[in-house]
């Protein structure tokens, strides 16, 4: 039973890993679960007993990856003043370092980002890209809240226009970052995101705009 449990385990963890890489390829809407589950190396059947669906399927991938975009909680957690904010844009700086050396992260971002294609056909997906969307963009809010409290931002700081321009540079910085690389004009260099956050990490603090009156 125990070998059991572990084969279905890791018959799991290789359709993930494989969805991750046709996704990746074809494209969200243009991939098909005989594609994923012939990349897995493993029956159509094999597939259907763990997912129902693409949906199911990119949700597995999403929580196989999360757990590296959690690591900022700990590190914050203990955290006032600079070095609240010294520690966050040290996070950023590395997420980038990490997709730069993580395959299956830089995948997965490109996927999420440039290959996910809002379609009729799509509607769970969609679905399911928004909510994490959605708690991302809630999780950020929790942390300019929070960098405020522990003095890492001045008092006035106007937290909701924060969280819009700190994304919009974020997310833009990525995007730029993998359509690069996806249409060959740059090796996997990070220094240009990582430059980008830098000087994004001192404005957020010091742009006027971005104050409460």
């Amino acid at each position: 039973m125990r070998r059991s449990k572990q084969a279905a385990a890791e018959t799991k963890l290789q359709l993930i890993e494989a969805a991750c890489k046709v996704f990746y390829r074809e494209g969200v809407a243009k991939a098909t679960l005989e594609q994923i589950a012939r990349e897995a190396g493993v029956t159509r059947g094999a597939l259907y007993w763990h997912f129902n669906n693409k949906a199911d399927i990119l949700d597995a991938v999403f929580q196989t990856v999360m757990p590296q975009l959690h690591e900022l909680d700990d590190c914050l957690s203990q955290m006032q003043g600079d070095e609240y904010w010294h520690a966050l844009e040290a996070y950023y700086v590395g997420f980038f370092e990490r997709l730069e050396q993580n395959l299956l992260l830089r995948q997965f971002c490109t996927v999420v980002h440039l290959k996910c294609e809002m379609t009729e056909n799509n509607a769970q997906v969609v679905s399911l890209l928004a909510r994490y969307r959605y708690s991302w963009e809630d999780r950020i809010e929790v942390i300019m809240q929070q960098a405020v409290v522990v003095g890492a931002l001045p008092k006035n700081t106007d937290v909701p226009k924060t969280v819009a321009v700190f994304k919009s540079y974020l997310v833009g910085a990525m995007v730029n970052y993998l359509s690069d690389i996806e249409q060959g004009r740059v090796s996997l260099s990070v220094s240009i995101p990582s430059l980008q956050l830098q000087y994004i990490f001192r404005i957020l603090k010091q742009m006027p705009l971005l104050q409460a009156s």
